[in-house]
């Protein structure tokens, strides 16, 4: 009935009255109702697709025949070599940490890959630490956004520590964690960046017939100039 467009032009108007000159916002895409989208660019927003949101549940592993994602887990650990070794988020060091303090300063992936973001919330269960001889190679931390919410936030693997593999074990294992945690918590979700090809690519491989729903999150953005 238009009123989602009226609505529209009238937030543009008043940000406009109070000086922007631009408005930018972020959505998460809902298969089958795409008007919203239509709205925007029909009303001379930009849009780009931003990420995919993946939202999933330990039913969907314990009820998916085998062989599943598991069993892919135990054959990929198996290549990653003894030298490898996969531990606790809460294994790490005062001495590790300063560590990756001193490259956040000037190493651009130690500083989006942060593995102390929100650390207040960090999930002890499946969150992990992955060390080569003894040093820090990557990590994966994971944290509790609801009671029965496990968030995948942060995955990361140094560049002179891949391939990819060793970032999907550690995904792997931490996914068996929550399966076969006491705790029980029931949910999951995660985000894959657009840029990140490899990742969408196992995403709609290894883990479609494990999720409940993969969503586009669109950027979008007008100037009002």
């Amino acid at each position: 009935r238009g009123l989602g467009r009226t609505m529209l032009h009238h937030t543009e108007n008043e940000l406009k009255k109070k000086g922007s000159s631009k408005v930018c916002l972020t959505f998460i895409e809902n298969p089958g109702k795409s008007s919203f989208k239509h709205i925007l660019e029909q009303n001379n927003w930009s849009s780009n697709f931003d990420y995919y949101v993946g939202y999933s549940s330990v039913d969907n592993f314990l009820n998916t025949p085998r062989p599943n994602l598991l069993d892919y887990q135990r054959k990929l650990a198996i290549k990653i070599g003894d030298n490898y070794e996969i531990s606790s988020f809460d294994s790490l060091a005062d001495y590790e940490r300063g560590i990756i303090k001193e490259k956040q300063k000037y190493d651009y992936n130690y500083q989006r890959y942060d593995p102390f973001f929100e650390e207040e919330l960090i999930e002890p269960i499946n969150s992990l630490i992955l060390r080569c001889n003894n040093n820090i190679a990557g990590w994966l931390t994971t944290h509790r956004i609801a009671s029965d919410i496990i968030r995948y936030t942060r995955m990361f693997v140094d560049p002179d520590f891949q391939p990819l593999s060793r970032s999907i074990l550690m995904l792997l294992k931490a996914i068996e964690l929550q399966v076969q945690s006491q705790e029980k918590i029931p949910k999951a979700t995660f985000i894959v960046n657009s840029e990140n090809t490899q990742m969408i690519k196992f995403t709609k491989k290894r883990l479609m017939p494990y999720l409940d729903a993969l969503r586009k999150s669109w950027y979008v953005e007008k100037s009002l100039g």
